[in-house]
C-alpha cells in the first residue's frame, strides 16, 4: 500500500511537471504570433479602442430600447484580459484601459478602481433602471471616494437617493469637466437633500453641464462658473423662483458659453419686468436653444 501511494506521488509530481512545461510551450508560442509582437503600447491602444468600442455599442441598444444588462454589457471587452498572459499582463498595466468606469457592483468596483492607479477617472452610473440597480449606489460611493480625480460625472438618480451621497459629493472636485445629472422622481426629495455641495464646490476645469429634471436653478451656485462652454438646463415642470437678473448675472460670468440650451428654466414672467433685462454679451455663443411649456412664441 505504501509503494502505491509512493508511486501515485511520483505520477502526480510528474504530471504537475509536464504540465507547467505545456503551459511554458503554449506562451512561447503565443508571443511568436504576429499581434503579439506588437509593441505594448500599441496593443494597449487597441485594447483601449475595443474597450470603448464595445461601451459605445452597449448605448446604442439602450438607447432604441433593446434589452441589455445595463452597465454590465460594457464590460464584454475585458476578455481580452484572457487571452494570455502577455495580453493580460498588458490588460493589467494599463490604467487608461480601466478609467472608463461603468458603476455596477461593490465587489467589481473594489476589483477594477486599483487598475485604474492615479488615471483620471470617466463615471458612468444608472442606479434606477436595470437589473441589479439596487447595487449600484453603494458601488457609486465607493468610486466617489477617489472625486478628485473624476473629469466626467454622469449620474441617472432617484432624487430620494441624493441624501445618501452627501458625503462624496462634499469632497473636491478639481479635476471635473464634465457634470450631466438626470434626476427621476418626486421633486420633494430634491428640496431637501439636493446635492448642493457639489454645486457650491470650485471647479476650475469644468467645461460641460447637463441637468436635466431638475426641480429648482440656483444661478448664484458657483456650478456656472467661468469655465463652462456648454451648458444645458431641463425641467420638467417650470422651475418656480427664477429670476432673469439672477439668470443673466450668472450667463454674463460664463463668456466662454459655446452651447445654451434652456427648457422651462425661464420664470413665465420673463419679460414682464424691463427693468430685470439687459443685454449680456456672449461672444463665443454658437447655439442657442430656449424653450418651455408656458412660454409664449413672442
Amino acid at each position: 500500500m505504501e509503494n502505491t501511494d509512493n508511486v501515485r506521488r511520483d505520477i502526480e509530481l510528474q504530471i504537475a511537471h509536464h504540465s507547467d512545461a505545456i503551459i511554458n510551450l503554449k506562451t512561447h508560442w503565443n508571443t511568436l504570433s504576429p499581434i503579439s509582437r506588437l509593441p505594448t503600447e500599441l496593443l494597449a491602444e487597441v485594447f483601449i479602442l475595443h474597450a470603448r468600442d464595445r461601451g459605445l455599442h452597449a448605448l446604442y441598444y439602450k438607447k432604441y430600447g433593446m434589452v441589455l444588462a445595463g452597465a454590465e454589457k460594457r464590460y464584454t471587452w475585458i476578455r481580452v484580459a484572457q487571452v494570455c498572459r502577455h495580453w493580460r499582463a498588458v490588460a493589467l498595466n494599463c490604467p487608461r484601459l480601466w478609467n472608463h468606469i461603468y458603476v455596477t457592483s461593490p465587489k467589481w468596483m473594489e476589483m477594477l478602481l486599483p487598475r485604474t492607479r492615479k488615471a483620471p477617472l470617466s463615471v458612468e452610473v444608472d442606479t434606477v433602471s436595470g437589473p441589479y440597480a439596487n447595487e449600484r449606489l453603494p458601488a457609486l460611493k465607493a468610486v466617489l471616494q477617489h472625486m478628485g480625480r473624476v473629469e466626467a460625472l454622469q449620474l441617472s438618480i432617484h432624487t430620494s437617493q441624493l441624501k445618501e451621497l452627501k458625503e462624496e459629493f462634499d469632497k473636491a472636485a478639481g479635476s471635473l469637466r464634465s457634470l450631466e445629472i438626470h434626476m427621476v422622481g418626486s421633486s420633494d426629495h430634491v428640496h431637501t437633500h439636493y446635492p448642493a455641495t457639489l454645486f457650491q464646490a470650485q471647479h476650475p476645469h469644468l467645461q460641460r453641464i447637463v441637468l436635466s429634471n431638475v426641480p429648482t436653478i440656483r444661478w448664484s451656485d458657483t456650478l456656472f462658473c467661468p469655465t463652462v462652454t456648454e451648458l444645458s438646463l431641463k425641467a420638467s415642470i417650470q422651475v418656480a423662483g427664477v429670476t432673469m437678473s439672477a439668470m443673466l448675472a450668472a450667463l454674463e460670468g460664463m463668456p466662454l458659453l459655446r452651447t445654451l440650451d434652456l427648457w422651462n428654466v425661464l420664470p413665465s414672467n420673463a419679460f414682464s419686468n424691463t427693468s430685470d433685462l439687459r443685454t449680456v454679451a456672449l461672444p463665443q455663443l454658437r447655439t442657442l436653444k430656449v424653450s418651455g411649456d408656458t412660454l409664449s412664441p413672442e
